[in-house]
């Protein structure tokens, strides 16, 4: 029989299970829990305020470009009459154009969903699975359409990220010193730089996806338009915010597309799922390297998990800030743990 096994002297022993330590586990489960509970409760008010510290970071861009030049005051002040100014042209001259386009919506899905129940039948469909499909796509078109007018409702809870995210972009340098007020004097430091990594992080990533989100939307409604699909414009607004989230939101983009395409003739169809494919190729393999090469990378695998997690723990509408809320989790876990605690190097930026 062997002996029994003695840790050599010197070796450090396991910590005992002391009421202390118990005690302490405990409360740090509880803590965990009770501030899970808190942010599903508050699922709302953190959206709409991560929204607006991304909007913020638009906005911030220009301001500390001109800041360069012009005082600080002058470059917000510009900057906030810009934005503005571009909010009021759209909503003159683009909206009425997207407004009539979204009234020919139903019909255009209506006449998708019976051109597909025709070939459905033509190709040999089974009458009861072609009924129960047709049956599916006519009860969504009409439960979908109802989006548009809750994001039309939701007109104050856009107003209050505006407003929000034009005070986060004039006073970044306020709630900047107001929090490292907060923070004990010896991690001081390294609490700004944690903060300068976060905020180059946003902003990298933010103008990245913008450039991204630009070219998809004008690649494809130019392509949608070459191709004479009904409705370029509004189907390239759809890509340009659908971009704004990797993978799903450029499938999801796709699909009202393809149907008023396909509500047109099977040669539409045709011609519009090439445009797709070839707008997201593009993406993929140029847009996506060039452009996002300076921010921090993302695993496919990795963000398409983290997106499931945060659709079914704060809803759907998470996945909007999905994304960049990920990225500044990888840095900060990069440099407090990796880096830090662990001292493994700039592991954050790998």
């Amino acid at each position: 029989m062997a002996p029994p096994y003695r840790p050599e002297s010197g070796a450090p022993s396991a910590t005992p299970w002391t009421p202390a330590r118990v005690a302490v586990l405990t409360a740090t489960a509880l803590a965990v829990f009770a501030v899970g509970r808190l942010v599903v409760a508050a699922r709302a008010v953190l959206l709409v305020s991560f929204l607006a510290v991304v909007l913020g970071t638009v906005l911030s861009l220009p301001i500390d470009w001109m800041a360069r030049r012009l005082p600080r005051w002058l470059a917000s002040l510009v900057t906030i009459v810009v934005f503005l100014g571009l909010l009021v042209t759209a909503a003159i001259f683009i909206v009425p154009i997207v407004r009539d386009q979204l009234q020919q919506l139903p019909g255009e899905l209506a006449s998708a969903r019976d051109r597909l129940q025709e070939i459905w039948n033509r190709h040999g469909g089974t009458a009861g699975a072609g009924k129960k499909l047709i049956a599916h796509a006519g009860q969504a078109a009409p439960r979908a359409l109802p989006i548009v007018g809750h994001i039309l409702e939701a007109g104050s809870a856009i107003l209050g990220v505006i407003v929000l995210a034009i005070f986060l972009a004039i006073g970044r340098d306020a709630i900047h010193a107001g929090v490292r007020r907060l923070i004990p004097r010896r991690h001081e430091p390294v609490f700004d730089e944690w903060w300068t990594r976060m905020a180059t992080t946003l902003r990298g990533w933010t103008r990245g996806i913008l450039v991204s989100m630009v070219i998809m939307g004008v690649l494809t409604g130019v392509g949608l338009w070459i191709a004479g699909v009904d409705a370029p414009l509004l189907l390239g607004i759809v890509t340009f915010f659908g971009t704004f989230v990797p993978y799903v939101g450029a499938i999801a983009s796709a699909i009202p597309g393809l149907a008023v395409a396909l509500a047109q003739s099977p040669h539409h169809f045709f011609w519009a799922g090439v445009v797709y494919v070839v707008v997201h190729h593009v993406e993929g393999y140029l847009v996506q390297p060039i452009v996002m090469r300076h921010t921090v990378r993302l695993q496919p695998a990795l963000l398409l998990f983290w997106q499931a997690a945060i659709a079914a723990a704060l809803g759907i509408a998470a996945v909007l800030v999905a994304t960049p809320l990920l990225a500044c989790v990888q840095v900060s876990v990069g440099y407090l743990w990796i880096e830090r605690r662990l001292g493994k190097g700039e592991s954050a930026h790998a």
